[in-house]
């Protein structure tokens, strides 16, 4: 899995709620508009 955003690897994390959802899965995580407005 990656962020959408430039962000080193060491930095980003994800949390996975139900063992082996992300199993066999990769790509892009997005967020919902609301995360992404905020802005620095």
């Amino acid at each position: 899995m990656r962020s959408q955003f430039n962000v080193p690897d060491d930095v980003f994390m994800a949390l996975e709620l139900r063992a082996g959802a992300w199993q066999n899965h990769a790509g892009l995580i997005r967020y919902q508009p609301e995360f992404t407005e905020l802005g620095p």
